[in-house]
């Protein structure tokens, strides 16, 4: 037999092979052609056999040989791609779909796959991009009609993923997925009560979760507590029961529903602690922490130790010890502290914590950052670059603890437990001698593997220890290194929609952190002030807006129409409203944090009124010290009192901003904070070792 003849024989018998669904025979063949210097095709059939038989990563090379031999084949890169794409490196396959659609524009599944791989990667805009070149040309295809719907929707393209669900759902009325869209999207547009009459017409869809969450943003906490209790009647999992225990509507009716609530909340989490079946991942299952009951401004202390409590005996896998604990070790050079959370970006939990990141003294610290995405925006860009080293480890615990324990950390410190879900489950496993919760979520954590709460000395009120299942460590002065901010463009009065017939009492708050108690201050404000206007944002759903409209219409009616909500607003045009408003109102039993620094590196004073709890003191240990305490109250009288003075008497206010601006300099960048923070780490390693 010539060598030729040998070579088609080996041709035959790998195609054979491959017909056949013989990966693992058809491989043999195809190598042995790759040793007699088979061309591209060879490489790509081995590819694909290798992708088949479960070995992406010796696939993801023969294509990658391939497409070097032949660098115009849009077959070979596209298998490139998906090979990539299988593997999970999600980053390579969005780069080789562009190198495939760079040489062949009109290949429709390099439009589609690329789309996929944006959205899996969370870059819904570009996802969106791409699903129109594809869309562009095959309109009539269901699976991109659906994904490009996903995709309008999570790019927050509301009104256009409706009208792209409803189109496509009138040819295919039981797609679920495009339901789905249809009830969020209307959800998000403030209409969250239309929302769930559509789940609720759709039994098929059987989101149970997502029709709870809409009904609750509806204000209809009845209607998705009954379902989450049918759910748990007909299933007995205690996921229902955990997710009934943590329904809360974002903003409350009134008093009643408040007591109500947290009435409701003990009593299930106390039926929860008999017994309950295994939960294996609550992530996955979309638990998490109590967000919304810290808000109330009660003592959340048992509480919190309740629910992680309940979390550890249902979810053993949270329960998880680093092996590297186990042996006694020296005290290395440096101390390894690792600073974990996904918003470690343009975002208050990276305005506060950046500055201890970059300034901790190399000598003694080797830095680690751990977030979850790519570094994208210019804070987290510079919280990357300035850490000694940048990981991006999995959004799930499993994955993300994997990375935390590879590093070895000696100082685990968690800047805003209870925020989010992910950190919230991974701050239960025990993955260095000393884990820290800091006041970027200024509420006890209830977790026994936190040892330590640091928080603000100005912030505290007297005996705080109580309120805290950690020990408390208190930093001196604004308790973080913060660095000042500056206004890249200014707005004027006009552009914010300024009245200028009106006095404007501008509250920059989340509408969820706005309690019922909060509504009488308003109402006394107004009432003191003929002239005077409440300016509120639009919160993160616009029908969150629309619940504290009723409440507003129902319980302070004489003077709601003088409460505006304003659109939401760039960080540009949020400072330079809050340099142009004549009055800044801080909520009370959960202040103002970023918003009290930024006011005052403004020159503007707040008025405050400091709850019981550290969470709702922030704004005023701030003022305290830049030095300006005259705007701090009290009483509820003396806050309207104060609010109505500062924005009627010219002279006085420009006296109060003028000490404003002189204090501001005792706030930011404060190296004293940061020498603290270490004295601390030393002192705390110390101890646990």
């Amino acid at each position: 037999m010539t060598a030729d003849q040998g070579h088609d024989d080996l041709l035959i018998r790998a195609d054979a092979a491959m017909k056949a669904a013989q990966w693992t025979v058809a491989i043999g063949y195809l190598r042995q052609l790759q040793t007699v210097g088979a061309g591209a095709e060879v490489d790509n059939a081995l590819g694909i056999c290798l992708a088949r038989s479960g070995d992406p990563a010796s696939a993801i090379r023969a294509f990658a040989m391939a497409s070097h031999k032949v660098p115009g084949n849009a077959e070979f890169r596209f298998n490139l791609a998906t090979a990539q794409k299988t593997a999970g490196d999600l980053a390579a396959a969005q780069a080789t779909f562009r190198a495939l659609l760079a040489i062949a524009p009109e290949h429709i599944n390099g439009w589609f796959n690329l789309g996929n791989t944006c959205l899996q990667l969370g870059q819904a805009d570009a996802a969106v991009e791409a699903y129109e070149q594809a869309f562009r040309l095959r309109p009539d295809w269901a699976e991109l009609c659906r994904n490009r719907a996903i995709a309008l929707r999570e790019s927050g393209r509301y009104e256009a993923a409706l009208a792209a669900a409803r189109e496509r759902l009138a040819d295919n009325p039981g797609d679920l997925a495009l339901v789905r869209v249809i009830a969020v999207s209307l959800d998000r547009l403030g209409r969250s009560g239309e929302a769930a009459d559509i789940l609720a017409a759709s039994p098929e869809c059987a989101d149970i979760d997502l029709f709870a969450e809409l009904s609750l943003n509806a204000g209809q906490t009845g209607q998705a507590l009954a379902a989450l209790a049918e759910a748990y009647r007909n299933t007995g999992d205690s996921v229902w029961a955990i997710r009934k225990l943590l329904a809360h509507p974002p903003v409350v009716a009134g008093v009643d529903e408040v007591v109500d609530l947290r009435s409701r909340f003990d009593e299930n989490l106390k039926a929860l602690r008999t017994g309950g079946t295994e939960i294996a991942d609550p992530l996955a299952a979309g638990l998490g922490p109590a967000f919304y009951p810290g808000y109330h401004g009660e003592d959340e202390r048992e509480r919190q130790i309740g629910l992680s409590a309940l979390y550890r005996s249902l979810c053993p896998g949270l329960n998880h010890v680093s092996a590297s604990l186990l042996g006694a070790g020296s005290r290395p050079e440096r101390l390894r502290v690792c600073f974990v959370s996904r918003h470690l970006v343009s975002h208050t939990i990276g305005q506060l914590q950046r500055g201890f990141i970059a300034g901790l003294d190399r000598r003694r610290f080797e830095v680690h950052v751990v977030g979850f995405a790519a570094p994208k925006d210019p804070v987290a860009q510079q919280i990357a670059g300035s850490a000694d080293h940048f990981h991006i480890a999995s959004p799930d615990i499993a994955g993300a603890c994997q990375t935390i324990e590879s590093l070895k950390p000696d100082i685990i410190v968690y800047p805003d437990i209870g925020m989010e879900p992910l950190t919230y489950f991974l701050a239960h496993a025990r993955l260095a001698p000393v884990q820290c919760a800091a006041w970027g979520h200024p509420l006890t954590t209830g977790i026994d593997s936190i040892d330590y709460f640091i928080s603000g000395a100005e912030f505290e009120a007297e005996n705080p220890t109580g309120h805290y299942s950690e020990k408390l460590f208190c930093l001196s002065g604004p308790a973080t290194v913060y660095q000042r901010p500056a206004i890249q463009r200014v707005f004027s009065p006009e552009e914010l929609g300024l009245d200028p017939a009106r006095r404007s009492y501008f509250c920059g708050q989340s509408l969820f952190k706005m309690q019922p108690d909060f509504d009488a201050l308003l109402a006394g404000i107004l009432r003191a002030d003929e002239q005077g206007e409440v300016l509120l944002v639009e919160g993160g759903h616009a029908s969150w807006s629309g619940l504290l409209r009723e409440r507003f219409a129902r319980d302070i009616p004489d003077v709601a129409s003088r409460i505006r909500f304003l659109p939401r607003l760039g960080y540009d045009a949020f400072l330079s409203l809050t340099g142009k408003a004549d009055v800044l109102l801080d909520t009370t039993q959960w202040s103002g944090g970023n918003t009290a620094l930024e006011s005052i590196a403004l020159g503007q004073p707040m008025v405050m009124l400091p709850g019981r709890f550290m969470r709702g003191r922030i704004s005023a240990g701030m003022y305290r010290v830049c030095g300006v305490t005259e705007t701090i109250c009290d009483t509820p009288e003396a806050y309207i009192r104060t609010a109505v003075r500062l924005a009627g008497d010219r002279s006085w206010r420009s006296e109060i901003q003028s000490r404003v601006r002189n204090g501001a300099g005792r706030l930011f960048e404060r190296a004293e904070c940061l020498r603290e923070l270490e004295r601390f780490f030393d002192d705390a390693y110390g101890s646990a070792s």
